[in-house]
C-alpha cells in the first residue's frame, strides 16, 4: 500500500473551469494549422489527458493530484481501449465532430504515453500552483 502524505487544498472551481476552456481551445487549435504546434498527432492527445485531469479537479476538488491522475489516465486508456471496438453503432458516433473529438478513431500505442504526458503535465501545474 502506497502512503502519500500530501496536504491537500481544495480547487478552485472557478479557476478550474477556466483552465478547463483554455485547454480545450488549445486542444482545438492544436489540430488546425493556426497555432505553431509541432506536425505531429500526439499534441492533441496530450491536451486530452491534462483536459480530463483539470475536469476531474473540476468535479472533485478536495482529490488529491495523485488521485486524480490515475483517474484521468485510466480514462484516457479506456476511451482509447474502446477503439478497438469497430460495432455499427459506435463508429458512426465516432463519425460525427463531437464524437470524433471525444472517442477517437483508431487504437494507438502512441496515445497511451500522450495521454500520460498530459496528466503529468497537469500533476506539474499543481505542484507548481502550490497544490
Amino acid at each position: 500500500m502506497i502512503e502519500v502524505d500530501e496536504q491537500i487544498s481544495p480547487r478552485h472551481r472557478l479557476h478550474y473551469l477556466g483552465l478547463i476552456f483554455f485547454t480545450i481551445i488549445v486542444g482545438l487549435f492544436s489540430r488546425t494549422k493556426y497555432l505553431p504546434f509541432p506536425d505531429f498527432m500526439w499534441v492533441g492527445d496530450l491536451f486530452y489527458g491534462l483536459l480530463l485531469f483539470f475536469m476531474l479537479g473540476f468535479l472533485y476538488p478536495s482529490r488529491s493530484k495523485l488521485a486524480l491522475g490515475l483517474a484521468a489516465f485510466t480514462i484516457c486508456c479506456l476511451i482509447e481501449f474502446s477503439q478497438l471496438y469497430q460495432a455499427d453503432w459506435i463508429v458512426l458516433i465516432r463519425e460525427t465532430k463531437l464524437g470524433s473529438l471525444i472517442l477517437g478513431h483508431g487504437f494507438l500505442w502512441s496515445d497511451l504515453v500522450a495521454y500520460a504526458g498530459g496528466v503529468l503535465l497537469g500533476i506539474a501545474i499543481e505542484w507548481g500552483d502550490g497544490r
